[in-house]
């Protein structure tokens, strides 16, 4: 392989393992009912930090607490609340609402650190500590039908494993 070659595989390998996101999911299909029994198919995307509900022409759908039913969302100071307009009523476009909404960028890092931050004194307390105790290691030795067995070795690991 040629210096050239090399040095494209390693640029090439580095641009995809940047642009890597850990469980970041795009476009799967869902299938939401409403309480009506109105059935509804949209998409999710996001990751284990932050996932969302879409149509196909990317407005953005949450659940009203309120009521129950699937709303289109909209932006309100980097929150998604929800509209008046159930989904499959009306015409997202037509409404005036805006498509792709989300919260912003900064938001999406605070949820991440909070939820990391959850886990971080596990991790820190486990590495600070010695693994120390008493390990018990169980063997079983098998003999089959053609075999002698372990009468020479026998002896000696009884006393290798119980002194």
């Amino acid at each position: 392989m040629t210096i050239h070659k090399k040095i494209i595989s390693i640029s090439l390998l580095l641009f995809v393992c940047c642009n890597m996101y850990g469980a970041y999911l795009k476009n799967v299909p869902q299938k939401l009912v409403q309480p009506d029994g109105t059935i509804i198919h949209c998409f999710a995307s996001g990751d284990e930090y932050h996932h969302w509900l879409h149509d196909s022409t990317g407005y953005t759908i949450i659940q009203n607490r309120q009521t129950g039913y699937y709303v289109y969302a909209i932006l309100l100071v980097d929150e998604l609340v929800a509209s008046p307009y159930i989904v499959g009523s009306v015409n997202p476009e037509i409404v005036g609402l805006t498509p792709y909404i989300n919260i912003s960028a900064q938001a999406w890092s605070a949820k991440r650190a909070a939820i990391e931050q959850l886990h971080e004194p596990v991790r820190k307390h486990k590495a600070l500590q010695k693994n120390e105790g008493l390990i018990n290691n169980i063997a079983f030795f098998i003999a089959f039908a053609n075999e002698d067995g372990y009468t020479k070795s026998y002896n000696f690991l009884t006393k290798m494993y119980n002194d």
